[in-house]
């Protein structure tokens, strides 16, 4: 994948470029660790819809 067609996203939070896997729910920055979840107006074009919710200790038993 050449450099002009990899899918990012910019994070809010640091601004650091967010690779994304096509098609992927999820995405995580690698520089300040906050997770989001992409939605995807076209094929082409991941967008961040929110932040992942973190899982309580609770719904994880």
């Amino acid at each position: 994948m050449s450099r002009h067609s990899q899918l990012t996203v910019r994070c809010p939070n640091c601004l650091s470029k967010i690779p994304v896997q096509k098609n992927s729910a999820e995405a995580v920055c690698g520089k300040c660790g906050i997770g989001y979840r992409i939605c995807w107006p076209s094929p082409s074009q991941p967008m961040i819809r929110g932040l992942l919710a973190p899982i309580s200790p609770r719904e994880s038993e």
